[in-house]
């Protein structure tokens, strides 16, 4: 089996951080917005395992390299591509946004 390892771009970093901001002053619990965090991040290393069995969304966007989603929290989606044996966590947003203006395409 091949080994892949995560790279998380400075953006998906941003968004985990205003994920965090937004969560802990919208609830005031400080605590509940590490717990969605720390999920967030638990379901990026699930990715390490079957990075290729999430769905594609490249395909339905006609873009030159392969993107693909995992759906985090049934709210949060982590956009991600594959290249060698590197995962690259582009973005992680609010499913209820308009990715594909915050994916820049």
């Amino acid at each position: 089996m091949k080994k892949y390892v995560v790279e998380i771009t400075i953006s998906a970093h941003k968004d985990i951080g205003n994920i965090y901001t937004y969560l802990a002053e919208a609830t005031d619990d400080k605590f509940y917005a590490n717990g969605i965090i720390a999920k967030i991040y638990r379901s990026i290393e699930k990715v390490i395992v079957f990075p290729r069995s999430n769905r594609r969304i490249d395909d339905e966007l006609d873009l030159s390299t392969e993107m693909r989603r995992i759906l985090i929290q049934k709210r949060y989606v982590a956009f991600y591509q594959i290249k060698n044996n590197v995962i690259i966590i582009q973005r992680i947003v609010d499913g209820r946004r308009d990715y594909k203006e915050l994916l820049g395409l």
